[in-house]
Parts: C-alpha cells; structure tokens; sequence
C-alpha cells in the first residue's frame, strides 16, 4: 500500500543546536507524526553562548546570533581568499584523495579534530554536556506534544575515512562521536538511528563524501 508521505526540512545552515532548540516550536506547530534531527560533528563544533543557553526557554529572550562568531583577523581573510581560489581546489582534490594523507592532515586541525581522539577533551566534553541539555528539553517537549524524536548522527568524511584504515592513529576513535550521541539520547528517552555504523560496514566509505568540502555524495545520501 503507498502513502502519500510528506517532509519538512527546517534545517539550516552554520547554526548552533541551541538555535535548532529555539526554533523547535515551530516543528512541533506542524504537528507532524514524527521529528528528526541529524547531527553532525560540525553543529556540535559551533560554539554556545552560556547564557543564551542557559535562557533556552524563556520566551522573552533575544537570540539574535545564531552562534558565537569566531574573531575574522587578515591571516583568516587571506585563507579564505587563497580556498577560493580553484587552482588551490584541485590541488586540495587530488591531495585528500588518498585516505591516509587527508586523515592525517585533518588531525591537525587540533579542538576541530579532538571529537575523534580519546579521551575527549574538556572542550568536548562540554559540547556533549550542552547538547545533552538540549536533547533532554526536545525529548521532553516531544513526549508532550505525543510526537516521537529521532536523532541521528550523521558520518562525517574523517569518521569514515578512520573506519576504513586497517590501522589507525594512535588514540583515535571513529565511532566515539557516535557512541557519546547514542548515550545521551538513550537516556533522555529519544530514540536514535545509528547511520555511522552502517556507513562503516561499507566497503570503500570514505568514498562516500567530497574530498574538499566532505559532503556525503549522492550516492552516500
């Protein structure tokens, strides 16, 4: 039997999971049978205003930024300039082609690349200690309104990349991202869907994402 199926996508882009929480009514307005919320490494990596966060649900408060801006010096200018460039894009796709040489030039990237250490950082720990604030309220909220919350940690290219490699750096985890979202969500009572998993089990899954900008490819989604 088919049924017309019908999704809303209030997603955006570079926004902070406290500025998802904030729009959370609006989901909810839709009355819909059912929430998902994918997480990515990258939306826990935006940084939090403390509090903002801890003013999540007053209704009076203004939010009016997303997240923390990150300071723009001229050496961030230059970079950015130099990444637009499309001589600097091919070099970057031939460059992290090869697996071992992008995981291992990532791993640079220092608190960026720190989700994927063990044991995680303080820094980390704190992403992972708002996040479970923020959960626990959409848990709750969802539980109220009688609508069922799905989170769902989607796989990042370094994650699959580190899966993939018979051996790995020292200290370095692909799942523990995963694994960290998977306990919060068990126990504010939501329910999750273990996409990196499966995303290890494939053969050749790095090769699911862009080399540069590491979107997962239409063939991963």
């Amino acid at each position: 039997t088919q049924h017309e199926i019908q999704i809303e996508n209030l997603g955006m882009e570079n926004v902070s999971p406290l500025y998802c929480y904030r729009r959370f009514g609006e989901a909810l307005a839709l009355q819909p049978d059912l929430i998902v919320y994918p997480i990515t490494p990258f939306d826990l990596e935006q940084r939090m205003d403390p509090v903002q966060l801890a003013r999540r649900n007053d209704t009076n408060a203004v939010f009016s930024k997303p997240a923390i801006q990150y300071p723009v010096t001229w050496l961030k200018i230059v970079q950015q300039m130099v990444n637009q460039s499309r001589a600097v894009l091919i070099a970057q796709h031939f460059l992290f082609s090869n697996s071992e040489t992008f995981v291992r030039l990532y791993l640079r990237h220092g608190d960026k690349a720190d989700y994927l250490r063990q044991p995680l950082t303080p820094a980390w720990e704190t992403r992972f200690s708002d996040m479970s604030l923020i959960l626990a309220d959409m848990a709750a909220r969802s539980r109220c309104a009688g609508v069922p919350l799905i989170v769902m940690a989607v796989p990042s290219r370094p994650e699959g990349v580190l899966a993939s490699l018979a051996q790995r750096p020292p200290h370095t985890d692909p799942f523990a991202f995963n694994r960290r979202l998977r306990e919060i969500t068990a126990q504010v009572g939501a329910a999750f869907v273990d996409v990196v998993d499966e995303f290890s089990r494939l053969p050749h899954s790095e090769q699911l994402f862009y080399p540069v900008d590491q979107h997962i490819t239409p063939e991963g989604q």
